[in-house]
């Protein structure tokens, strides 16, 4: 099982300080917001699934920064290939306000029994 998407969070909230919209609420808003925006990974990783990839290993997906687009693999079935590659680009020439992604699966062969 793959999961990909634009999740609009990350796993961590180091982001947030420079989004407007956090940054404009109060602290009870605030602490509702870093939920919403990390709940999606805690709930994914809890049902056996690891993420393609780490923020610190593809930088920010986002003009806004941090990295709001993620893709998943049910961990007993999947592993990576290669390093997850990002198009950046894609931001610079402002086509965008995310970068593509790419990585490649392997399915894991179970054994006949």
């Amino acid at each position: 099982d793959i999961i990909v998407g634009d999740f609009n969070g990350g796993t961590t909230t180091d982001a947030l300080q420079k989004y407007p919209v956090y940054t404009s609420l109060d602290e009870r808003g605030r602490q509702a917001f870093r939920t919403y925006y990390t709940q999606i990974h805690t709930t994914l990783k809890e049902n056996d699934y690891l993420p393609a990839y780490t923020e610190a290993e593809v930088g920010a997906t986002s003009i806004y920064g941090g990295v709001p687009d993620w893709m998943y693999h049910r961990k007993a079935t999947m592993t990576i290939h290669d390093p997850p590659v990002v198009m950046t680009e894609i931001m610079r020439e402002q086509l965008s306000d995310h970068a593509g992604g790419m990585v490649t699966f392997h399915e894991i062969k179970k054994k006949k029994k």
